[in-house]
């Protein structure tokens, strides 16, 4: 795996010379591939944390309503850093979206996790959105001592069931004479769908294993992603999961006031558990 930084901008007071934060653009090569994103961090840069935050399904890093960019530049203020990604397929990142496969994210993000750590950082919160939380709850069950916070919103729980229930009788049958089904103007693949089916993917069963705090955060207007996927989680962690619910709120917080409301609490959420020395 071959890592690659390049400067991209830096943000200065207003009162003087010095770089408080640093936005870099950054590159994970792992093969033939390139994973393309960014590194948001503060100057002088103590290690003290970093988060991971993981887009969603035909997402890409900046997030819906940019929601992404304004977490890492509010994180900044708090001195925690952040590396923001897309996917194999989506944004900027080499690959076309029918090269998706959701283990294929899982073992993306162990590889942005792995570069988070070689970074230096003393602990790592993770942020994922929709199949981006699924995600992210599956590498915080797979690495459980390498992850201090968990921070899902809207998150996928039951994943193989959501696709079978979103599947239609002509998505199946173009799946089985062109090998790919046209979703929103994306392929999707044969080997995604297959992958779901095959009983491998257990979020919540892999997820248990985490030990750590967790946020919960969903709209209980999700059409999506019903509510009771987070009802689930919270099921799974007891007392040390907090639900917070967005009254009203649809799949990505489509209002401003849902966005500051998810934004303030997330913020909070890791600042408690990554902030401490």
């Amino acid at each position: 795996m071959n890592t690659v930084l390049h400067s991209f901008e830096r943000l200065y007071t207003k009162n003087s010379k010095e770089v408080v934060k640093m936005q870099e653009a950054v590159q994970i090569k792992d093969g033939e591939y390139t994973l393309r994103g960014f590194y948001h961090h503060p100057i002088p840069d103590h290690k003290k944390a970093c988060v991971l935050i993981f887009h969603g399904f035909s997402g890409c890093q900046p997030g819906p309503h940019f929601m992404f960019k304004l977490l890492s530049r509010l994180l900044e203020k708090e001195s925690i850093a952040s590396l923001r990604f897309d996917f194999l397929g989506s944004g900027e990142s080499d690959g076309n979206f029918e090269d998706m496969t959701f283990l294929m994210e899982v073992k993306e993000a162990e590889l942005i996790l792995d570069y988070a750590k070689k970074l230096g950082y003393k602990k790592i919160g993770i942020v994922g959105l929709s199949m981006g939380g699924g995600v992210a709850a599956m590498l915080a069950g797979r690495r459980p001592k390498d992850v201090d916070a968990l921070c899902l919103w809207s998150a996928v729980g039951d994943a193989p069931h959501i696709i079978k229930e979103n599947t239609t009788e002509d998505m199946e049958r173009s799946m089985k004479e062109l090998g790919v089904v046209d979703v929103g103007g994306l392929l999707l693949s044969k080997a995604f769908t297959d992958e779901m089916e095959s009983g491998m993917i257990d979020i919540y069963k892999t997820v248990s294993n985490y030990s750590g705090p967790i946020l919960i955060v969903h709209g209980d207007a999700d059409t999506t992603v019903p509510i009771e996927n987070a009802y689930k989680y919270k099921d799974i962690f007891g007392d040390r999961g907090e639900l917070f619910v967005v009254k009203g709120s649809d799949h990505v917080y489509s209002n401003k006031i849902w966005v500051n409301d998810v934004l303030e609490k997330t913020v909070a959420f890791l600042k408690l558990h990554l902030g401490k020395h």
